[in-house]
């Protein structure tokens, strides 16, 4: 998979150059959709996706050849990330679309689902700090979660709702045949600990973000 090729490519230049350190873009697809409790990043749980597979392969072939060079790496498992340039895709999105116009704003179901979103301008304060800080971990291969902890695809409705003054009963149902259930929520304690990094943009300021860019 271009993933892990290219991943290992990299690793095998940089330390060809004398590059110190290495900061990898993970994503929380290394962890599989049924699991419940904050997602840790000792969890031994295998990926359920294919791309999720191949970004956990790319951290670990990242990692071997940190081991075997003395290159330093760290791996940030980034959560869904939103904001300018995301292009306009995922579901807060859609929901600020149908607010703006007046609403219903709808959700699947009781919009049970739950997804770990984190802003972009968060995203890129965690991989400066990734590059600079020293990696906190014995052999100096550090993997790190970034993210906000995860909200419901209703609470994400609601918020919009209220952000464009829009009532309560604004926030409709649509009957599904199976609902997804699916949770991440990433622990992000390891990137606090170890690179000083805590999100500082929370649902309402990304919904804020939304509403003012239309």
């Amino acid at each position: 998979a271009p993933n892990v090729g290219l991943t290992e490519e990299l690793a095998i230049a940089a330390a060809t150059a004398g590059v110190g350190r290495v900061v990898f873009t993970s994503s929380r697809m290394v962890y599989p959709g049924h699991l419940t409790e904050p997602l840790r990043e000792d969890c031994a749980e295998p990926a359920d996706s294919f791309y999720g597979l191949s970004k956990r392969m790319a951290e670990e072939v990242l990692a071997l050849h940190g081991r075997r060079t003395g290159l330093t790496t760290v791996s940030l498992r980034v959560a869904q990330v939103v904001g300018d340039g995301d292009g306009g895709r995922g579901a807060l999105p859609r929901l600020v679309e149908q607010a703006l116009a007046g609403g219903p704003v709808t959700v699947n179901g009781a919009g049970a689902m739950v997804r770990d979103f984190v802003e972009v301008r968060d995203v890129a304060r965690a991989v400066g700090l990734a590059v600079a800080a020293e990696a906190s971990s014995p052999d100096g291969q550090l993997v790190a979660n970034i993210g906000t902890g995860g909200f419901s695809v209703r609470e994400m409705a609601d918020e919009v709702a209220r952000q464009c003054g829009l009532p309560p009963e604004a926030v409709t149902t649509r009957a599904v045949e199976r609902e997804d259930t699916s949770v991440y929520r990433l622990d992000c304690t390891r990137a606090e600990q170890a690179l000083g990094w805590r999100p500082e943009l929370g649902l309402a300021e990304m919904v804020r973000d939304r509403v003012s860019r239309g």
